[in-house]
């Protein structure tokens, strides 16, 4: 799990959704009230390039049963695939980046529609192509998981302490020991 799946369960937790479960094909989630289950009918996989990850699923018959795409990633990224309107909302998430960018933590944007059967199946026939294809396959399904990220509805940011991974906290130390310059350069703010 990365630190961002840590603190999205940790924070749906604390506001009564608990994680349970994750197969191949769904997900299921505790409430004080019941159990609910999301069929996983597609991923669309995070990469350094879409600076995104969506997930379709279908939801529960207690929730309705339609069908609703996740999506968290990048504010750069993710901020042009949200619906028009939501002025507010977008600002109030905008100043929370921004503060706790200066505190050193990453970010990211997170939102979600819904689409209907008939929507989904169309989309998915193209998605299916793309991800089947012999040549060119990555380009294909960028551009077929296009039409299905966009138009989101902001739900809101996380914010997560991005650690050093091992040792490098000490190499920094001993090549400015040495002498050397050294600029740490990351995707984030």
């Amino acid at each position: 799990q990365s630190p961002d799946e840590v603190a999205l369960c940790d924070g749906s937790r604390l506001n009564g959704f608990t994680f349970k479960t994750r197969t191949q094909t769904d997900v299921t989630v505790e409430t004080a009230d019941e159990t609910l289950s999301f069929e996983t009918l597609n991923v669309l996989e995070f990469t350094s390039d879409r600076r995104r990850m969506s997930v379709i699923v279908r939801l529960p018959e207690s929730m309705g049963g339609g069908i609703r795409i996740y999506s968290k990633g990048a504010d750069s990224m993710m901020l042009s695939l949200l619906r028009d309107g939501d002025d507010d909302i977008k600002q109030k998430t905008l100043d929370d980046i921004e503060l706790f960018c200066k505190e050193g933590l990453r970010t990211l944007i997170l939102g979600y529609k819904d689409v209907t059967e008939d929507e989904y199946e169309e989309w998915n026939a193209v998605f299916h192509k793309a991800e089947t294809a012999l040549e060119d396959r990555d380009n294909k399904i960028e551009e077929a998981s296009k039409p299905m990220e966009r138009d989101f509805i902001i739900m809101g940011a996380t914010a997560v302490e991005d650690k050093l991974q091992d040792e490098v906290p000490e190499t920094i130390y001993n090549l400015l020991r040495a002498g050397i310059k050294v600029w740490v350069i990351t995707g984030d703010k």
